[in-house]
């Protein structure tokens, strides 16, 4: 077993895209690998998105519930939203200093790191592995969504998220290593 520190930001992508793996993998150890990761993941990620959604709903909560005239706030606990033209979706507030605060506070909850144990990490062969022998559509998800695949799984898995899992520290094959310049003709 080896420990694994992760900081809080990088967890629910890893969360996201390795489960999102593990719909893509035959049964076996690789199988096996990613869902030990997904299940070590898996509270933390979930607590961490309802910490940051309690927080969201109490910077919303500034509006007071009824008006000066006694009628009811329509704002009350609500926050605004707007999506930019690359479609980023935005929360805005009616109070700057709401804003702020839940700003300040995200960061107080994601700067921090945690450790989880994990088997092994990844390595190149079995990254290679994985591009061959996946299969060739995700595996259907059991439960409410009527065995159909989620729709998370059927887009490629954006292996960025999960670099902490994969091991870069591997020696190099040298034939694989392209040298810049052409080598010395021999004398």
């Amino acid at each position: 077993m080896e420990n694994l520190e992760l900081k809080k930001t990088a967890i629910i992508g890893a969360f996201n895209e390795l489960s999102g793996l593990q719909a893509w993998l035959r049964p076996g150890f690789l199988a096996y690998l990613v869902g030990s990761y997904v299940d070590a993941l898996q509270p933390h990620a979930v607590k961490l998105s309802t910490e940051r959604a309690k927080m969201l709903d109490e910077a919303a909560a500034h509006e007071p519930e009824t008006l000066e005239d006694g009628q009811k706030n329509p704002n009350a606990g609500k926050q605004k939203t707007r999506v930019t033209d690359t479609g980023v979706t935005i929360t805005l507030f009616e109070s700057p200093e709401k804003g702020d605060e839940f700003i300040r506070r995200e960061q107080e909850l994601f700067e921090s790191t945690i450790t989880i144990q994990i088997e092994r990490k990844l390595t190149h062969a079995d990254i290679e592995k994985i591009e061959r022998e996946r299969l060739p559509k995700p595996k259907p998800k059991s439960g409410n969504n009527g065995g159909k695949p989620d729709d998370a799984t059927e887009f490629a898995v954006d292996f960025s998220d999960i670099l902490p899992f994969i091991e870069t520290s591997a020696p190099v094959d040298p034939a694989l290593v392209k040298p810049d310049a052409p080598a010395p003709a021999a004398s």
